[in-house]
């Protein structure tokens, strides 16, 4: 059962992006819970790419996911001013940037 179209009618008033994702946070607490014991195993390089005005990850969650990668033999950060939550289609030229230090 979804989170914020309980009840089947209402999720026909949400916008096409909106019904999965939706259905996707019912599951999230749970998996996030599960993924929370899993970060040693990250043990390559990590960037992360995180806007400033995000309203749905908040961007303190990168100190976080810093302080938990300590497998990880380097974690980049760059925060982007002004960006919100969908950095991968409207942050084009960042992401790009990102990617193209990868070696």
């Amino acid at each position: 059962m979804a989170i914020y179209g309980e009840w089947v009618f209402l999720q026909y008033f949400l916008p096409g992006a909106f019904r999965p994702s939706n259905e996707e946070l019912v599951y999230l607490k749970t998996d996030l819970k599960y993924l929370d014991k899993e970060w040693d195993k990250i043990t390559c390089p990590v960037w992360i790419i995180h806007g400033d005005k995000d309203t749905f990850v908040p961007v303190g969650n990168v100190e976080y996911a810093k302080k938990k990668l300590t497998k990880s033999p380097s974690v980049e950060v760059k925060i982007l001013p002004g960006a919100k939550h969908f950095i991968p289609w409207e942050q084009y030229d960042d992401i790009k940037e990102v990617l193209m230090r990868l070696k």
